[in-house]
This record gives C-alpha cells, structure tokens and sequence, in this order.
C-alpha cells in the first residue's frame, strides 16, 4: 500500500467484502437461471493473467495465488477455493474472500490430485448427478476433466465461461472507480515514457521509467506493456520490430 501521508492520487484501490458479496451473489443468480448447479472455476497466470481473471473476480487472489488452481462454487452453500498445500492456505486465507482449503495429494505422492478432490466434493454436496459448469474449457486442464467425465459418468458437465463473462460486463461503481484508476495510471506511464524519452535511451529503459510511474500511483506489480521503436517510415501497427 501507498504510505497514507501521500496524496489519494497515490492510493492503491482495494475492493471492500461488499463488493465480492455482490459478485457472488450474481453468479448465482445467472447459475439458477441456466440450471446450473455448481461452477468449477480455473484459470493460470498465461495471457498477462488474463486466464486468471475468473479466480481474480471471485476471490480478489492474483499472480502466483490463481495458477492452475480450482474454484468449486455451489448454487447452494460455501465455495472453496482449493491451494497448493497447508502452506498456501495459511498465506491466502486471509487474503482469499471466499473459504481456502489444502487439495488433496494423490495417494503416496506429492501430486496435487485436483481432480479427484473436487469430484469428492462434488459427491459430498450430492451433485454428482447434477449439472456441473466449468469455467473455462479454454484453460481448464485435459487431465482434470477426463477426471471428472470418468468419476462423475452421470454428471451433466457444460461450458460456462460465459456466467462469469456476463457478470463481469456490467461494472459496479466500485469497479467504475478501478477502472477510471487505472486510466490514470496509464497516462502517468505515458507521460513518464514522454519525459524520459531521448536519443540513445533504450526501450528497456523506458519500459522501467513507464512501470515504475505506474506502481508509485496505484497499478499492480508487473503491469503489460507494449512499447517499440523503429525508423517511421518502417513502423507498423503499436509495436515496432
């Protein structure tokens, strides 16, 4: 966080616990109409943490914390997100806006056995005939759902990555103020890239100045930048060769 004797221009946002209530309560509210009985959410930090936005949405967790890891969330009762071990869940559950729990192991390794534990869940919550949304087939791993297909044989199993994508298209005013947020950091990264911009500076340079701009005011760690450079005449489209 920004020291608070700075200006709020340089205040970091945080989502407040209202704002995931509201969430959660959406999804939901999607899942009961589609008849949808529980989400498996998943999702890894490829695509600059694009395929990570779901488990971000849900649970306010980023980075490391949402790489290939897994949501299961009912229409009816307590959703958990599954960590990588004891240790992840005593770093996370504070920070983590629905419950954590260890996944299980496969029996006699040390292989995280995702598969297994959520069709053991599934079956504890009397859903293994029920239909079950998984959120995304564009990231979810193939050895998890032969998993799934292969101990819940009269499972209904569908692609919903829509519910989340229709949630998040309407914004909050919480998340209008975000987004407004993070225009701003945008503009301090290209007016520090203008400032710093001169011959015989590098564009490994610039990109540090531009990162470094945005984190002082508010933006995460390792924000996705595009810059280059190249003689005009040869330029195409937003990145130089």
């Amino acid at each position: 966080m920004i020291n608070g004797e700075q200006s709020r221009e340089n205040e970091m946002l945080v989502f407040s616990g209202e704002e995931f209530v509201r969430r959660h309560r959406k999804v939901r509210e999607i899942m009961q109409l589609r008849g949808i009985d529980c989400l498996i959410i998943t999702g890894n930090t490829g695509g600059n943490q694009s395929f990570a936005a779901d488990i971000r949405y849900l649970t306010g967790l980023a980075g490391s914390a949402a790489e290939g890891t897994y949501i299961l969330f009912p229409l009816i009762g307590e959703p958990v997100y599954l960590a990588s071990g004891p240790f992840a869940v005593k770093r996370l559950e504070k920070l983590c806006f629905i419950p954590v729990a260890p996944v299980a192991f496969k029996k006699g390794t040390r292989i995280r056995d995702y598969g297994s534990d959520l069709v053991d869940r599934i079956k504890a919550l009397g859903l293994e005939k029920g239909t079950t949304g998984i959120v995304s087939m564009r990231v979810m791993s193939a050895g998890v759902y032969v998993n799934l297909r292969r101990d819940l044989p009269e499972a209904n199993l569908v692609s919903a990555g829509d519910v989340l994508l229709e949630c998040r298209m309407i914004k909050s005013l919480e998340e209008l103020a975000f987004v407004r947020k993070a225009g701003e950091c945008a503009d301090k990264g290209i007016e520090a890239i203008l400032e710093a911009a001169h011959p015989g500076v590098t564009e490994a340079e610039l990109t540090a100045c531009c990162d470094h701009a945005m984190i002082r005011v508010g933006a995460d760690r390792g924000p996705f930048i595009l810059i280059g450079s190249s003689p005009w005449e040869q330029f195409q489209g937003a990145i130089g060769d």
